[in-house]
């Protein structure tokens, strides 16, 4: 099965990204590490462990 997200215009698709994605810095916030912790976790592909984590 394929994600797309459609957009009408350029005002939704940032509206869309305002309102759904969260930043490096609300995740760090929600699993109480860093900026730094983040990255390195999506450098080497575990962004997975970090998904888990937030349900």
């Amino acid at each position: 099965m394929r994600n797309e997200l459609n957009f009408k215009s350029v005002e939704d698709m940032k509206k869309f990204i305002e309102s759904e994605l969260l930043t490096t810095r609300e995740v760090a916030d929600l699993l109480g590490c860093s900026r730094q912790i983040i990255k390195q976790k999506w450098e080497c592909g575990g962004t997975a462990s970090i998904r888990k984590q937030l349900k």
